[in-house]
């Protein structure tokens, strides 16, 4: 059974919660980080053993976790990897290679990378190259090019939300 006087006497400190994750989660809602913040603490509410802690620090976890649990959420269903593949067992790489009209979004996408980070990424997706053969073009270990590739992933996807927002 809910407790909702701890509820409504605790509504600020989920306030404050959501609005701390806000500065790290900015592709997020604040009124979606709230409702998030909301959940937690009415599970709190439900869960809570007074016998144990206060009130206040076990509903802080609660929030976080729920807040955390809501971002991980929207990123697996709206971030999904460039490498993930369909249901056909094709990649998002193999579909930019046939498709010229995606290959213009990854340009644009890719606008906001540095030049030599740009080049591995064309390589990379339009070209078709493996990273073994890309690490020989450029003369660096493969792993180099797996990390700038990952990093060039993150980048593009965060001016992407930037892009949409």
């Amino acid at each position: 059974m809910i407790n909702h006087d701890l509820v409504i006497s605790h509504l600020s400190l989920a306030d404050a919660l959501a609005w701390k994750k806000k500065r790290v989660l900015r592709f997020i809602s604040f009124d979606d980080l709230q409702a998030a913040a909301y959940y937690g603490l009415c599970l709190a509410a439900v869960k809570h053993n007074p016998e144990i802690s206060p009130f206040a620090a076990y509903a802080k976890i609660r929030i976080e976790g729920a807040i955390l649990d809501f971002a991980r959420q929207i990123h697996k269903r709206r971030y999904s990897s460039l490498d993930a593949e369909d249901q056909n067992g094709q990649t998002l790489k193999d579909g930019i290679v046939q498709h010229p009209d995606l290959q213009e979004s990854l340009a644009c996408i890719a606008e906001g990378l540095d030049d030599n980070h740009k080049k591995i990424v064309f390589m990379y997706y339009l070209d078709g190259l493996s990273l073994k053969e890309i690490s020989v073009k450029l003369g660096v270990v493969e792993s180099r090019v797996s990390q700038i590739l990952s990093k060039c992933r993150k980048q593009m996807r965060e001016d992407y939300v930037q892009m949409v927002v």
